[in-house]
């Protein structure tokens, strides 16, 4: 009987604390699906293009070689192959998984801030508010505007995916911990899961987010800070007790290093010798950066999906927010050294953000997916602290229990909704501007309009879809705002002006590209393309030459060589270079075309009108193809079929008028008896 009367409080007890969880559980996943609900249907931007509709590697789930040995991050590379394997490049399922990720997050966020805020090194009545703390930071966190980009921008789910496996090892951690503490007390150890599958779990995890992104070399770090300040009484206990499962950690350190040798060819966007600024200008940056994430912490308008940060000139701009940041720094390291457990709000902030806000150059000065994981700290720090301090005033103001109590909840409650919802607000308005990839640039202009970057992407975008004016005009501003920004500004204004007739104009651009990077093939292959179109044969055959050197599998470097020698007349050797380009890349419509043309001018017709066929097989509306088979057969006096070509002709908006006549001429009298619609 005793027995039964002890344990019913305990059983109801417990049954209410999984009640609570459950209950938290489902009102962030409501409020993480509600929040991102319209970012499911946003296009691709940006880096999207060429992690998913250039990359052949994640056309392939399996085998798993080359997402393991040829990406700079295993996890990411793995996580948009199995996105194409359910959906292709239909980026709703991108966003899908994107989100998803978010969720787990958020909900193992949840998990380890409950388990946090109820160890002792917390007061009493923290403890006992554990459960609801815990929720409304990680709900916070969850909707926050600043989280849109590493959500909704598909590629940065590198930062969300190692967000979550940094979170999934420190719960393994304090799960570990916990059935330690279970056992010692001779109860049961969390369903008699032993420690060691905990930190086998922890490790994997850690092991994962190195794959995931570079960020991750701080975990063991930001574990051993959390392990002596929650779960240890000193800070060497830690890696006495635990110096294999440490060791362990520190090994996946290896697993980033393997893939940082893999990665030298990876770019020059990041990294000491790789970028163009400097430690010194970097470091001297950051603070003034540092102080903007906290700001948009609190106040999160306007957001910027590409800053252009400038780079600080020196100590005396950025004197405040030295001040500010440097004596946050100095609190936390205050903290930790005399290991109070506030100050591991303040070592996972400056932890996490090390790796990408201190002294290693990244061409991108600030970026607001860098504060995924340190915007947890953040938003953990608010509600304790607005807790703390709401529970003093009430304290002053209602100095009775009860009432003190419901007042208390009351106001946390309307605050919370009111927080929560304001943030969720403009996550989802955010999330709008990712509809169309040109409204996020045209986004960015309007914040920053000496951006040279947002003006070539908008030039980019206005481009494929055929806006040539628009084009030019966003190209030249790019080139306006920064002469010596990239190459392939004048690259891609080149192909525009070309593309507009504007060849002299056009050759200038590609010069310009060439002088600003003299390994630049497809600048080589374009103006030789431009200086043949001139009837400059022989300036263009040296350019195509040098494109050859630089890159022997480029078809169009052979395709283009090929028609500068066929302009000259030696059709012979510009059927060999098209032979090349063909093999290069099969189905290559305009090297068949031209194969079609030299043969024809090599008295070959029917040949010609095979080589015509293949062009035509690639390209259905090829006008110049479908003409000059026509004139093919015309030659070899196959009427009925050059008859054929001419409808064709027409079907895809050309009349040709001359080649209709020339038929007629050919069928004499009874060409005179056809009508026009033959």
């Amino acid at each position: 009987m005793s027995g039964g009367g002890t344990s019913s409080p305990l059983r109801r007890g417990l049954d209410r604390e999984s009640g609570g969880v459950l209950l938290g559980g489902l009102i962030l996943a409501v409020a993480v699906l509600a929040v991102y609900a319209n970012s499911l249907r946003a296009e691709f931007v940006f880096d999207d293009e060429g992690w998913i509709v250039e990359n052949a590697a994640i056309r392939r789930l399996w085998p798993l070689t080359p997402h393991l040995l040829d990406s700079p991050r295993p996890a990411l590379s793995l996580s948009l192959a199995l996105s194409y394997a359910t959906g292709g490049e239909d980026p709703l399922h991108y966003h899908l998984f994107n989100v998803a990720t978010h969720l787990l997050a958020t909900l193992t966020l949840f998990g380890l801030l409950r388990r946090t805020l109820r160890r002792s090194a917390f007061p009493e009545e923290v403890r006992g508010a554990s459960l609801s703390l815990a929720a409304a930071a990680a709900l916070l966190w969850a909707v926050h505007p600043l989280l849109t980009e590493s959500v909704t921008y598909v590629v940065q789910r590198c930062e969300s995916l190692m967000g979550l496996f940094m979170l999934l090892t420190l719960y393994g951690v304090v799960r570990a911990a916990e059935c330690e503490e279970a056992a010692a007390q001779g109860g049961d150890a969390s369903g008699g899961v032993a420690p060691r599958l905990w930190r086998a779990m922890a490790v994997a995890a850690c092991a994962a987010g190195m794959a995931a992104k570079e960020v991750m070399v701080v975990a063991p770090v930001v574990v051993l800070v959390y392990d002596a300040l929650f779960l240890s009484d000193s800070w060497g206990a830690p890696l006495r007790r635990r110096g294999l499962f440490y060791a362990a950690l520190a090994a996946t350190w290896g697993i980033l290093a393997a893939l940082r040798v893999g990665a030298d060819d990876q770019g020059d966007s990041a990294g000491f010798g790789r970028s163009a600024i400097t430690p010194a200008q970097y470091a001297l940056t950051q603070p003034g950066v540092i102080l903007h994430y906290l700001r948009l912490s609190f106040w999160p308008e306007p957001l910027c999906f590409d800053y252009g940060w400038p780079v600080a000139q020196g100590v005396a701009q950025i004197f405040p927010a030295a001040l500010v940041v440097g004596g946050l720094l100095a609190a936390t390291a205050w903290g930790l050294g005399r290991r109070r457990p506030w100050a591991f709000a303040g070592g996972w902030f400056f932890l996490i953000l090390a790796p990408t806000s201190s002294v290693m150059p990244i061409n991108d000065l600030a970026a607001e997916r860098r504060m995924y994981l340190p915007l947890a700290a953040v938003m953990a720090g608010v509600v304790l602290a607005a807790f703390l301090l709401g529970g003093a005033l009430l304290r002053r103001v209602l100095p009775t229990g009860p009432a003190r109590r419901r007042t208390g909840a009351i106001l946390a409650l309307l605050l919370l909704l009111a927080a929560a919802g304001g943030l969720g607000a403009l996550t989802a308005r955010r999330n709008a501007l990712y509809r169309s990839a040109l409204s996020v640039w045209e986004d960015v202009l309007r914040q920053r309009p000496g951006n040279p970057r947002a003006w070539y992407n908008a030039g980019v975008i206005h481009g494929k879809a055929g806006r040539r004016a628009e084009a030019l005009y966003c190209y030249s501003r790019s080139i306006e705002a920064r002469p010596d920004y990239e190459a392939r500004v004048y690259y891609n204004r080149g192909e525009t002006l070309a593309a507009m007739g504007r060849l002299h104009e056009a050759i200038a651009d590609y010069s310009r590209a060439i002088a600003m990077d003299s390994r630049y093939v497809r600048a080589f292959v374009n103006r030789g393309a431009a200086l043949t179109a001139l009837g400059r044969c022989d300036d263009a055959i040296p350019d195509l030459d040098r494109a050859l050197q630089l890159d022997l599998r480029s078809p169009e470097a052979w395709h283009n060589r090929g028609a500068a020698l066929a302009a000259k007349g030696a059709h012979g050797e510009a059927m060999r270079d098209y032979r090349r380009a063909i093999e290069l890349k099969p189905g290559y419509a305009a090297a068949h075309y031209g194969m079609g043309n030299a043969l024809f001018h090599l008295d070959r017709p029917a040949e010609a009108v095979a080589e015509y066929g293949r062009a035509l097989a690639a390209r259905p509306d090829y006008a110049e193809a479908l003409q000059n088979r026509a004139v093919a057969w015309l030659t070899l006096r196959e009427f009925g079929r050059a008859w054929a070509d001419v409808r064709r002709l027409r079907e895809v908006g050309v009349e040709p008028t001359a080649l209709v006549q020339a038929l007629r001429a050919a069928e004499g009298g009874d060409g005179g008896r056809r009508t026009a619609d033959d």
